[in-house]
């Protein structure tokens, strides 16, 4: 045919005499009419393929944002599993360290076993126990890890406990206290001796309402220590010093 549209092949068709209408007594359609009909089709042809097109690019994105959404559940239940896994291990390490201790009889001994436990088990770049001597206003470094700790104990080293110090405002407030690495924290651990330290926590040893020190833990990587974390360590400074206070008392 000399058009490619069926409409206007049809009514060439019946223009031509070749085809006759089905109803003998309709009108004879002019060429212009038939021109007319075959321009609507082929607009109501163009306007249904576009209405496809444009439905094919919304399916496309709704799948995209599908997929999206997919990726980002994967990757909560990845995250909620990893966290579950170091929760649990983080937990059955304080357990351990809470029996290893409890089976220590000397206090000094016990001190210096669960600080170099907790350096280990939780690669501490520094752990130290500080307790409160009689006066009530210092706190004395009594056992710590490490070359720093064994300079800072052979230097009597202690802190005031109603300064600045992480130590001292643990004590003072019966709270954990988290410390970031920011030069404008003001109770920031500084110290020549600890020039790694990246993220610190302390927690306070209390016996009843008395709080008779502090355990404090270093590591050089930012963001070591979080408040989900405080929970499992105030467990484990807690079994500490229910075993310092038990074999304190058996001494």
């Amino acid at each position: 045919g000399w058009l490619d549209d069926p409409a206007s092949n049809a009514g060439w068709l019946m223009l031509s005499g070749i085809t006759t209408p089905l109803n003998p007594n309709a009108p004879p359609a002019k060429i212009e009419d038939w021109i007319s009909a075959a321009a609507v089709m082929i607009m109501f042809g163009s306007d249904i393929v576009l209405a496809f097109q444009w439905l094919e690019a919304e399916f496309l994105e709704a799948q995209k944002q599908i997929n999206k959404t997919l990726s980002v559940l994967k990757d909560e239940r990845s995250n909620l599993e990893n966290n579950v896994i170091e929760r649990t291990q983080q937990i059955r390490k304080v357990n351990n360290i809470g029996r290893a201790v409890s089976a220590t009889l000397d206090p000094a001994e016990l001190l210096e076993r669960a600080v170099n436990l907790i350096g280990d088990d939780f690669a501490c770049y520094y752990t130290a126990i500080f307790l409160i001597d009689d006066s009530g206003q210092w706190a004395e470094l009594i056992a710590a890890t490490g070359d720093a700790g064994k300079d800072l104990r052979e230097n009597k080293h202690r802190l005031d406990v109603y300064g600045k110090s992480a130590v001292g405002a643990a004590i003072r407030t019966k709270e954990a206290i988290i410390v970031l690495d920011s030069v404008d924290n003001p109770i920031r651990f500084d110290s020549p001796l600890l020039p790694y330290t990246r993220s610190q926590i302390v927690l306070h040893l209390s016996i009843g309402d008395r709080s008779i020190g502090a355990l404090e833990m270093h590591s050089t990587k930012e963001n070591a220590f979080s408040k989900l974390d405080v929970d499992a360590y105030q467990n484990m400074a807690n079994h500490i010093t229910i075993a310092f206070e038990n074999s304190r008392l058996f001494s």
